[in-house]
């Protein structure tokens, strides 16, 4: 039996022509990205500049710590410092962690979205900046899928890193399968290994092309950022 192949070549080829024929539909979708995690920032802004206004009260005698004329009296301010910051601090932190799991969160939507965005562009050769936000649906599943798929890695690594990276490349296309075929929990990463069979050199060899790729520099990869995604998604195409 013939197993589905894909031409590395071709996918870089197919990469490059599409980020360059769809820059400005790329150029907006990674606008779009900003414009949301900026939004996210702001009301965690919003949420916390009381607080930062509290800590900020404490700066002066943060610096007067650092001229104490004795250990004793350097003890006694660090006390009464750390008295005065404690209350603040934490509420800080639990409202940055309450953030930064919803920006987690909502970045596997937006993720899976651009998947989305690229799957049509592949299929159609037209796409839409609208469709970075219609996956927020599809977040629970590809996050239990995410538990389980680095539950297996890892597992994978624990036996001497190279389990881990196979297992990591057999995978690998389980949010595409979610996004694609609304794939289950356990049932996109069994399509996953079921399409990489025999292909984890190729997907290796494509997957290589990356750090190479943003060796030229910044404004590189501002203008190709896309270009992994659009290449996984013409070697999914290819395999699946």
């Amino acid at each position: 039996m013939n197993l589905p192949r894909f031409s590395v070549f071709e996918a870089i080829v197919f990469a490059f022509k599409t980020v360059i024929d769809n820059i400005r539909l790329f150029f907006f979708a990674g606008l779009a990205k900003l414009g949301f995690f900026f939004s996210l920032f702001l009301v965690f802004s919003l949420f916390s500049i009381n607080i930062i206004k509290k800590l900020w009260v404490q700066w002066p005698s943060f610096v007067a710590l650092f001229k104490s004329p004795s250990i004793e009296v350097f003890k006694s301010s660090a006390q009464q410092l750390w008295t005065n910051i404690s209350g603040p601090l934490s509420q800080y932190i639990v409202i940055f962690s309450i953030f930064a799991i919803i920006a987690f969160v909502l970045g596997i939507g937006i993720y899976l979205g651009f998947i989305r965005i690229v799957l049509k562009l592949h299929d159609t050769g037209s796409s839409s900046v609208k469709l970075l936000f219609s996956c927020f649906g599809l977040i629970p599943k590809t996050l239990l899928s995410m538990i389980l798929y680095m539950i297996m890695v890892g597992v994978g690594m624990s036996l001497f890193i190279i389990p881990g990276i196979y297992l990591m490349f057999r995978g690998m296309f389980f949010p595409f399968f979610i996004v694609d075929r609304n794939a289950g929990i356990v049932d996109s990463i069994q399509k996953s290994f079921a399409i990489t069979k025999g292909q984890v050199w190729q997907l290796f060899a494509l997957l290589l092309v990356a750090p190479l790729i943003f060796q030229f520099g910044p404004a590189v990869i501002l203008v190709i950022a896309p270009f992994m995604t659009t290449a996984q998604v013409y070697a999914y195409r290819k395999l699946a």
